[in-house]
């Protein structure tokens, strides 16, 4: 079989979505993650690195880019949901939490008649093919702050349970492709991407070049997490975690007591279980 990728116990070739190599059953690897650490895009994010590296130099902001890629080496992974959601996250029997086109496919959600939803197809299959489906999507953070736009809830996840699997892509896919002009049947430009542990390559390639020497800590977390975090235009980081989640991946859940009175013995209860798996809560 004719492969870029290849089965390392027996060099079979190995399928782009397959997690198992068909001969001898070796482990290959996340799908996602092979993908995002080919040579072809560590290259090419290389090369955008040394580049805006460059760039720093010339602005005398040399020092804040060091800076900046230090802080981003302790940035979490953060996902922001409403009450409902999470509720049902953490108290259902599997405590498992599936991607978006899972939920779609089990009937356990119907896609809204919104642009996203109609396009998401298109949109995330161009970036990430063949595993889409697979990926739930979450956010790069320095501060903990998180989308509200998704819901007032920000999830921080436990780095050791997601970092094996997780990858790293510099923007939401749509204003991507848009930003690149990536049409139907086009490749996607290469070198936005990489693993959880070369993420500060992506924000670094992203972002140095607009650093001016005088930013603080503040100034790099708003940096990362752009515009209004209540918008669907803000800009971020968006990282791509492979497979279904444990309710025990959370590290973290902030948000606010809900107004409403109905939703106050759901929150209790989404409370009770969170602190159950020992993770904090804390309340904006």
């Amino acid at each position: 079989m004719a492969s870029e990728f290849k089965c390392s116990e027996c060099r079979w070739g190995v399928a782009p979505d397959e997690r198992e190599c068909v001969v001898c059953k070796h482990d290959v690897g996340f799908p996602n993650v092979r993908y995002a650490t080919r040579a072809v895009e560590r290259e090419a994010l290389n090369a955008r690195c040394e580049r805006v590296s460059q760039t720093a130099v010339r602005n005398g902001a040399t020092a804040i880019f060091e800076q900046l890629a230090e802080r981003v080496e302790l940035s979490k992974a953060v996902m922001n949901r409403r009450l409902g959601p999470l509720y049902n996250w953490v108290a259902s029997e599997s405590q498992l939490f599936y991607s978006y086109h899972q939920l779609v496919k089990q009937g356990h959600r119907r896609p809204n008649e919104d642009t996203y939803d109609k396009q998401r197809i298109a949109a995330e299959s161009a970036i990430s093919p063949y595993f889409f489906d697979q990926l739930n999507i979450a956010t790069l953070s320095l501060d903990g702050r998180g989308l509200t736009y998704y819901g007032p809830y920000t999830i921080t996840l436990k780095e050791k349970t997601i970092a094996h699997r997780t990858t790293v892509f510099t923007e939401n896919p749509f204003h991507f492709l848009a930003r690149h002009n990536v049409v139907a049947g086009s490749e996607p430009p290469v070198g936005f991407r990489s693993g959880w542990e070369d993420r500060a390559r992506v924000v670094m390639a992203k972002l140095g070049a607009q650093l001016g020497g005088s930013e603080t800590e503040d100034d790099f977390a708003k940096r990362l997490m752009n515009g209004d975090l209540g918008s669907d235009k803000s800009d971020f980081i968006e990282l791509h975690i492979f497979g279904s989640m444990h309710a025990s991946s959370i590290a973290s859940v902030r948000g606010p007591d809900p107004a409403d009175p109905e939703d106050i013995p759901i929150w209790r209860t989404v409370r009770r279980k969170l602190e159950a798996l020992g993770a904090q809560v804390e309340i904006e």
